[in-house]
Parts: structure tokens; sequence; C-alpha cells
């Protein structure tokens, strides 16, 4: 029979083992975390022996001493909330809400192209309050228009544009609610609630959940076609770990 003192001892060591495999397990999901930030760095600046992305050793050592070759601060990754957002829409259109949907979904939408602006300009180099001035002052119609043409390379398919707009447009509608007043004589549905809840009604929210992944893909793709090499990340990021991965990972 175990008495208290080895009851306790055994607790003790099982909380010790549970706390260093927590320990391990951070440890290790922090490192598969920074390998594509670095590994991203290495091969944008030809700092990878393209012969030897498939030598583990080689690619660990490149990415343990990586200080020396890149700069710290260029190493990143962003932390996405998109993906929570349209799962909080689903939870507003299962109750109904569908004014708090399209808020959400929108507000997805704008996170995706901040998020894939600062990514391909801080490829490019773009110091980060230049990045910041770009976000912060250029609107949405900007950001999906010439904008997009000038740091994406790139046009948006047009139904697809509008599409996206009209969300935005709604999503406006009802954040500046302009509660015009209602007269006697005026024609029926003709205020501001009702033009609104005529628009809502209108909207095909199915197509709407999968608009942030669709402009995300988009956007990846064309990041993917600027800086070809990076599909190497996906191939050296196995090479390391044994196992399949896809870029998103460093993504998301």
């Amino acid at each position: 029979m175990l008495v208290g003192h080895e009851i306790t001892e055994i607790s003790d060591s099982l909380r010790d083992h549970e706390e260093n495999e927590l320990e391990r397990t951070e440890a290790e999901w922090a490192f598969e975390r920074l390998c594509p930030a670095v590994l991203i760095q290495l091969v944008l600046n030809n700092m990878v022996d393209k012969t030897k992305i498939h030598d583990r050793d080689y690619l660990i050592s490149k990415i343990r001493n990586y200080s020396k070759e890149v700069d710290s601060e260029n190493v990143f990754f962003v932390v996405t909330i998109h993906q929570e957002f349209i799962e909080a829409a689903k939870d507003a259109i299962r109750v109904g809400r569908n004014e708090i949907a399209i808020i959400l979904i929108a507000t997805a939408i704008e996170h995706v192209l901040n998020i894939n602006y600062r990514y391909i300009m801080k490829y490019r180099k773009i110091p980060d309050d230049d990045i910041k001035r770009v976000i912060r002052k250029n609107n949405f119609d900007d950001k999906v228009g010439w904008l997009l043409s000038l740091i994406f390379d790139m046009k948006l398919d047009e139904n697809f544009l509008i599409d996206i707009k009209k969300l935005i447009e709604i999503r406006n509608e009802i954040i500046h609610f302009k509660s015009v007043p209602i007269t006697f004589n005026m024609v029926e549905n003709a205020d501001s609630l009702s033009i609104i809840q005529n628009d809502i009604q209108k909207i095909n929210l199915d197509n709407m959940l999968i608009m942030p992944k669709k402009l995300d893909d988009l956007l990846m793709a064309q990041i993917f076609n600027i800086f070809p090499d990076l599909w190497r990340i996906n191939e050296m990021m196995n090479t390391i770990f044994g196992h399949k991965y896809a870029f998103e990972f460093e993504r998301r």
C-alpha cells in the first residue's frame, strides 16, 4: 500500500513530467512556427543552396544560424483572426442576425486584404513605416482597385469585385446608420431601416461566407507568382519535419 509521502512524490513526479512535456510541446510548436518565417527570408535573399533543400541537417543549421545572415526584424509572421470572424458570422446567421454576419464577413475581408498587403510589401523590403502608411491611408476601393494593380500586379474578377463592394456597402450602411426620419407622406419602405433590411435580404450569405478565403487564396497565389521560390518552403518544411506541410502553415 502506498503511504502519503509516496503518493505525494508520485504526484510531483507526474506533474513534473507533464510540465516537461508541455514545455517540450510549446518549444516544438515555437520552432515549427519560426521555421517558415526564417526559411522565407533565407530563400528571398538567395541564401539557401537549392541542391540541399532535402538535406535536413543543412536546413536546420541554416535556421539555427539565421541571425548571422538575415536581419531578425525581417523574420516575422502575422497573427490572423479572420477565420474566427467567419465562424462568428456563421453563428450569427444561425440565430437570424444576418446584419451582424455581414459586419463580421466584411471585417474579415478587410483583414485579409491588409495582411496580404503587409506580406507582399514586407517581402519587397518596403520599410514598416511605409507599409503602415499604405495600409492606413488607402480606403477599401483603393485596395481592391488601383493599389492592387500597383502592388500585386493583378485585378480581381469583375463579378467577384462587384459582390465584395456590395457587401462592404451594406456593412457601411449598417454601421453608419443614417436614420432618415419617417414622415406621413413617405413612400412605404423608404426609411433607412427598411432599405437596409431589403438589401440584406438580397444578399447570398453562403456566397459571402466564402469570400474572405477566396480573396486570401487569390492574393496568396499572386504572391507565389511574384516570388516563385517560395514554393520551395513546403519541400524544406517536409524535409525538416518529415510530414506534409502547406505554406498556409506560416500564414494562419
